[in-house]
């Protein structure tokens, strides 16, 4: 208590600050990459692992057969949820609203920035658009009414209060057109890789959404579009590609 000075108080030495981050095309491509890679990494959510959406709907709806000891795991088997269930605080409720914070910051990051070229920062902004509408919808979906965040202001975010669902998915309507109008047709901006969501990958979300809100008229229009592309996308005889990366059925 009585040393002064002791403790220097500056910005984290683990974090690049935003000035940096939003200063070069590459710096901006990797905060975005990294979303996706937390995304796979943390076995949760988007993953694709045994805490995610995947996984856990698949348990609720009898289209897996549970054979894990873990009692929360056990509740979306037996459709007997409780308020603790860590997995429903964690990973379906917490992990979407960590990537909808990020997708925030690169947004509002993108918009102030001066060093990054206009094609880069087009994408970009398409992605955290399309990143933001594709949490946003599983969160409607599993929980109902929900905040509706849009800024990476704590002091708002702090004390947001549910949206109506209507709200919050003619938002996810706006964020997909948005990303829809931003993103590249094909595959060049990403190496040719398949590993980061274009305009057809916004136009079939966009298309599932306007099914869920029983606009038949427009589902269609933006399914018929992806089903159209018949040069990037088709269906794999060998059933072993199905499932690549870069397999032609991958949007």
């Amino acid at each position: 208590s009585g040393c002064k000075k002791f403790i220097q108080i500056g910005p984290p030495q683990s974090q690049i600050s935003s000035a940096s981050v939003f200063s070069s095309d590459a710096s901006a491509t990797s905060a975005v990459s990294g979303i996706y890679s937390q995304m796979i990494s943390n076995y949760g959510f988007a993953s694709g692992s045994l805490q995610s959406i995947t996984y856990l709907c698949g348990l609720s709806a009898d289209e897996l057969t549970n054979y894990s000891s873990s009692p929360d795991q056990a509740g979306f088997y037996s459709n007997n949820l409780l308020p603790n269930n860590s997995i429903v605080t964690s990973t379906l409720w917490g992990e979407p609203y960590r990537y909808i914070y990020d997708a925030n910051s690169i947004i509002e990051g993108l918009n102030g920035s001066k060093g990054i070229s206009d094609p880069v920062k087009t994408q970009l902004l398409g992605e955290a658009y399309f990143i933001r509408s594709f949490c946003l919808f599983y969160l409607v979906n599993l929980f109902g009414s929900v905040p509706l965040i849009t800024s990476s202001d704590y002091r708002i975010n702090d004390t947001a209060s549910r949206s109506p669902v209507g709200e919050i998915y003619n938002k996810i309507i706006e964020d997909l057109q948005n990303a829809k109008s931003r993103m590249a047709e094909d595959y060049t901006f990403s190496g040719g890789e398949r590993v980061r969501p274009n305009r057809y990958a916004a136009a079939a979300l966009l298309a599932r959404v306007y099914l869920f809100t029983g606009d038949w008229t427009d589902a269609e229009e933006e399914a018929s579009l992806c089903i159209n592309e018949t040069t990037t996308y088709n269906l794999v005889s060998d059933l072993n590609a199905v499932f690549l990366k870069n397999s032609a059925e991958a949007i």
